[in-house]
């Protein structure tokens, strides 16, 4: 069942609450590397083209459900995704192949409520999987004859040397309260999903219709502008492939971190 741009604009205004969002105030890296891997899963699902038919009609419902309650508690408090590779959880030099790739990539799709973990399909594991081999890991060999100096010194060498080929220069992003506050600031989660919903639906949201869902008790500022120059740019770039590896990395470390410390 299409709906019509108005439609769908009468329907937000009637049932959208920004109040179901207050709880990212509480979160923590893990946890918002957990509900944002599961709104990044959703993107993945037409990028090269849009579910059509059932399927278009499932993510519609799913979507539908994720705006009425905001934040889903088993999201939350499911452990962080493996980022680092199979046996170790904290390691900035790991053994990585593409079997444990499409396996941590189809953790995130676990997490989808309705059980929609069933119906990705191969090819999108693949797609994944491959953005995260690409870009993101590599192979080594080490020689576990040599001295521990021995080690470092090469590894340096060879981190020098690997980077310089990258495609893309590496991003160190830090994830510190400052930045998670940010996002809490400007309701980007909530943005996040009010536009998922709407591209399921073929229709874009005005800058100001989103303003007034996100800003309800704002009337002294243009919050439409505030959505085009900041919060739907901020969106994109937290929802980038980059962003949610590199997320995963900070919220897998944070968790098993704190455990170990905890031990």
């Amino acid at each position: 069942m299409s709906i019509r741009s108005n439609d769908l604009v009468q329907d937000l205004e009637e049932s959208f609450d920004i109040g179901c969002y207050d709880i990212c105030e509480r979160l923590e890296v893990w946890q918002w590397s957990n509900v944002l891997g599961v709104r990044w899963a959703f993107t993945t699902a037409y990028r090269e083209d849009m579910p059509t038919g059932e399927a278009l009609e499932e993510y519609r419902a799913i979507t539908r459900s994720i705006l009425e309650r905001g934040i889903n508690e088993r999201i939350i408090e499911a452990k962080p995704y493996i980022w680092s590779g199979k046996g170790v959880h904290i390691a900035c030099v790991r053994e990585s192949c593409v079997s444990d790739l499409m396996a941590r990539a189809k953790t995130l799709y676990e997490l989808l409520p309705c059980d929609q973990s069933e119906k990705v399909s191969e090819e999108a594991e693949k797609m994944v999987a491959e953005i995260l081999r690409i870009q993101y890991s590599a192979l080594l060999e080490v020689d576990l004859e040599s001295t521990d100096e021995q080690i470092k010194d090469a590894f340096l060498l060879w981190l020098a040397s690997r980077r310089k080929q990258m495609k893309q220069p590496p991003t160190f992003k830090n994830f510190s309260s400052k930045v998670l506050r940010s996002w809490c600031k400007h309701r980007v989660l909530a943005c996040i999903d009010l536009d998922l919903y709407a591209a399921y639906h073929r229709v874009e949201l005005p800058n100001h219709f989103v303003g007034r869902l996100l800003f309800p008790d704002e009337f002294e500022v243009d919050t439409g502008e505030r959505v085009r120059k900041v919060v739907r740019p901020l969106a994109r770039e937290i929802l980038s492939d980059r962003n949610i590896a590199a997320l995963g990395r900070a919220g897998e470390h944070a968790f098993y971190g704190r455990l170990e410390n905890n031990s």
